[in-house]
Protein backbone atom coordinates (compact mmCIF):
# COMPACT_ATOMS: atom_id res chain seq x y z
CA UNK A 1 0.00 0.00 0.00
CA UNK A 2 1.20 3.51 -0.82
CA UNK A 3 1.59 5.99 2.01
CA UNK A 4 1.64 9.73 1.51
CA UNK A 5 4.94 9.83 3.44
CA UNK A 6 6.52 7.82 0.60
CA UNK A 7 5.90 10.65 -1.90
CA UNK A 8 9.42 12.07 -1.60
CA UNK A 9 9.33 14.05 -4.86
CA UNK A 10 5.80 15.40 -4.51
CA UNK A 11 4.44 13.57 -7.53
CA UNK A 12 1.04 12.89 -5.98
CA UNK A 13 0.39 16.43 -4.75
CA UNK A 14 -2.57 18.34 -6.12
CA UNK A 15 -0.42 21.41 -6.91
CA UNK A 16 0.53 21.91 -10.53
CA UNK A 17 3.69 23.78 -11.48
CA UNK A 18 3.47 24.93 -15.08
CA UNK A 19 6.59 27.08 -15.07
CA UNK A 20 9.60 24.91 -14.36
CA UNK A 21 12.00 27.85 -14.05
CA UNK A 22 13.02 27.88 -10.38
CA UNK A 23 15.22 30.98 -10.84
CA UNK A 24 12.68 33.29 -12.36
CA UNK A 25 13.95 36.29 -14.29
CA UNK A 26 11.25 39.00 -14.60
CA UNK A 27 12.79 40.42 -17.78
CA UNK A 28 12.85 37.00 -19.41
CA UNK A 29 9.25 36.36 -18.35
CA UNK A 30 8.20 39.70 -19.88
CA UNK A 31 10.05 38.89 -23.11
CA UNK A 32 8.34 35.50 -23.28
CA UNK A 33 4.95 37.09 -22.67
CA UNK A 34 5.56 39.72 -25.37
CA UNK A 35 6.79 37.06 -27.77
CA UNK A 36 3.70 34.92 -27.19
CA UNK A 37 1.36 37.88 -27.64
CA UNK A 38 3.09 38.87 -30.90
CA UNK A 39 2.85 35.29 -32.16
CA UNK A 40 -0.83 35.07 -31.20
CA UNK A 41 -1.62 38.40 -32.90
CA UNK A 42 0.19 37.20 -36.02
CA UNK A 43 -1.92 34.03 -36.06
CA UNK A 44 -5.12 36.09 -35.73
CA UNK A 45 -4.04 38.38 -38.61
CA UNK A 46 -3.18 35.40 -40.80
CA UNK A 47 -6.53 33.78 -40.08
CA UNK A 48 -8.28 37.07 -40.92
CA UNK A 49 -6.44 37.37 -44.23
CA UNK A 50 -7.32 33.78 -45.09
CA UNK A 51 -10.96 34.47 -44.34
CA UNK A 52 -10.92 37.56 -46.56
CA UNK A 53 -9.39 35.57 -49.42
CA UNK A 54 -11.88 32.75 -49.16
CA UNK A 55 -14.95 34.84 -48.37
CA UNK A 56 -16.95 34.53 -51.58
CA UNK A 57 -20.61 35.46 -52.06
CA UNK A 58 -23.09 32.63 -51.71
CA UNK A 59 -24.98 33.87 -54.74
CA UNK A 60 -24.09 33.24 -58.37
CA UNK A 61 -20.81 35.06 -59.03
CA UNK A 62 -21.93 36.08 -62.54
CA UNK A 63 -25.04 37.83 -61.16
CA UNK A 64 -22.92 39.53 -58.51
CA UNK A 65 -20.47 40.74 -61.18
CA UNK A 66 -23.32 42.25 -63.24
CA UNK A 67 -24.58 44.09 -60.15
CA UNK A 68 -21.08 45.38 -59.45
CA UNK A 69 -20.88 46.74 -63.00
CA UNK A 70 -24.30 48.41 -62.59
CA UNK A 71 -23.30 49.95 -59.24
CA UNK A 72 -20.19 51.56 -60.75
CA UNK A 73 -22.07 53.34 -63.55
Amino acid sequence: MFRSDDDVYGVNKRELEVDSDSNEDPNRENLLDDSFEAWYDNIKETAGRKLELTNVPKENVFDAAVRLDEDQS
